[in-house]
């Protein structure tokens, strides 16, 4: 039996001469009957922080709207499948995040022999430029890998990337719940969140070594992969924070360029758009605001 096999991997080794260009589709096929495939998501948010989704109907998938994604090559790195997927697919270059957004394991149905069983690492994308316009649904039926922006999940989003969501419905209890939130770093140069919610910590402060160190918020963890709060995110000791408030003491970062892991973007780029008098939302109230003065 060990002889026999072992001359067929031969066969195998001699028509697949460099698996990093790819394999064979029946020699795929096979593959994904006996090991996981894994493979990379692009999660991609343009400035109006609209989805990058395209159309999937095949013999696996669909019909249905999906994420972009590709498969791992033997001995391919993450982000150079990211870069193919982005320049193949959608005729576009994105720039991602460093370390994926979140790792999934998806498992297709029980009678499903071939591509079952999936490890994924979905990374958040920027589009450099705008997809292909000749690919871009515009209205009827959409064809398979046509896109368009969504602004919210759509009804007909295949069921694999409703994992979460079924797994919720599953538990059936209201103390756990799906809290959409994005992470985009602000087109701000300032966090004007961080002067109507700073957030206070335990961490001891850079200079007088004390704890009680207060930052722009609780998000910027997720700024780095190592997920602590850098130094560079101080604003100020808690006994400083009327200096801070009174805009005393400067912040040391730039939220345009530094917090790519936002979750408070909308909030912080809409205060911004009122600090330069591009919006006024009191002015075209009805009625008066209240607190209008301390806002």
């Amino acid at each position: 039996m060990n002889n026999e096999l072992n001359l067929y991997i031969k066969k195998i080794k001699e028509l697949v001469s460099n698996p990093s260009d790819g394999i064979p589709e029946e020699l795929f096929h096979f593959a994904s009957c006996i090991t996981a495939m894994v493979n990379v998501d692009l999660l991609i948010k343009n400035k109006k922080k609209q989805t990058l989704l395209t159309w999937r109907d095949d013999n696996f998938y669909g019909p249905g709207w999906h994420i972009p994604g590709g498969i791992i090559r033997f001995k391919e790195k993450l982000h150079s499948r990211i870069n193919k997927v982005a320049k193949n697919e959608l005729g576009m270059t994105v720039s991602c995040s460093k370390e994926p957004l979140i790792i999934k394991e998806l498992f297709a149905n029980k009678n499903r022999i071939f591509r079952g069983h999936f490890i994924t690492f979905v990374f958040e994308c920027k589009p450099n430029k705008l997809p292909d316009i000749k690919k871009k649904f515009v209205d009827g039926k959409p064809k398979s890998g046509q896109w368009k922006w969504h602004e919210k999940s759509p009804k007909n989003l295949i069921r694999q990337h409703r994992v979460l969501d079924n797994i919720l419905k599953y538990v059936n209890d209201s103390r756990f719940f799906h809290q959409y939130k994005t992470h985009n770093a602000p087109v701000s140069e300032v966090c004007h969140q961080s002067y109507f919610k700073p957030y206070l910590t335990e961490e001891r402060h850079s200079v007088t070594g004390l704890p009680g160190t207060v930052y722009p918020c609780d998000s910027v963890v997720l700024n780095d992969s190592a997920q602590y709060y850098s130094k560079k995110y101080e604003l100020c000791h808690a006994s400083e924070i009327s200096e801070y408030l009174n805009k005393n003491i400067s912040p040391t970062f730039t939220p345009k360029h530094d917090c790519k892991g936002c979750v408070h973007t909308a909030t912080v780029d809409m205060l911004d758009d009122w600090t330069k008098g591009n919006v006024d939302n009191f002015g075209n109230s009805a009625i008066e605001v209240d607190h209008q003065n301390f806002i």
